[in-house]
């Protein structure tokens, strides 16, 4: 038996109910996502994360949908205080970092555009992890995307130790895209 034929057998059997939606229904989605954030930062699984982002918005025409890129000043401090960077190569790092999140956010833009989707975007500063809990909490996010990572890589890289901890004390439901 076909799938289709699995669904469309209350046609020949009286007393089935049909699972299928009828032709003129449209699919309710996702009710509670009135405001969905997606966070990036340039790498592929971000991308990803952003096309899953556009896609839900395109099924849900109330929703909200943000992006945010976080220049993370937090670690570059650290760098500074630990003396891998001097005051001025810091400047040069964070100018560096500014640019290429605004370069993604405005590919963001455009891509989310070409898909008749509304986007804000957002360039956010500070600790990875704070400034997305705070960014969810002045949105009103219901929803939050964000890139994975690899599990090995957990222990070793900050980045995905602060990606977890977004994770784990997320005031909304969050969806994990990986690469």
């Amino acid at each position: 038996m076909r799938l289709s034929d699995y669904f469309n057998r209350d046609k020949n059997e009286p007393g089935r109910k049909s699972v299928a939606a009828k032709e003129d229904e449209k699919p309710q989605g996702m009710p509670f996502a009135k405001s969905i954030l997606v966070v990036l930062d340039g790498s592929e699984a971000a991308i990803n994360a952003l096309k899953m982002a556009v896609n839900m918005k395109s099924c849900l025409p109330d929703a909200r949908l943000s992006a945010a890129f976080v220049v993370d000043t937090v670690s570059m401090n650290m760098l500074q205080q630990m003396r891998v960077f001097i005051a001025e190569e810091r400047e040069v790092f964070e100018q560096e970092i500014n640019a290429k999140g605004q370069r993604v956010l405005d590919s963001a833009y455009e891509f989310a555009k070409k898909q008749g989707v509304e986007l804000e975007t957002y360039m956010l500063r500070g600790r990875f992890s704070q400034a997305i809990q705070k960014a969810c909490r002045e949105l009103k996010c219901d929803l939050l995307i964000i890139y994975g990572w690899h599990d090995a890589s957990t222990h070793k890289d900050n980045s995905s130790v602060e990606r977890q901890l977004v994770v784990d004390h997320s005031s909304c439901p969050v969806l994990v895209i990986k690469g």
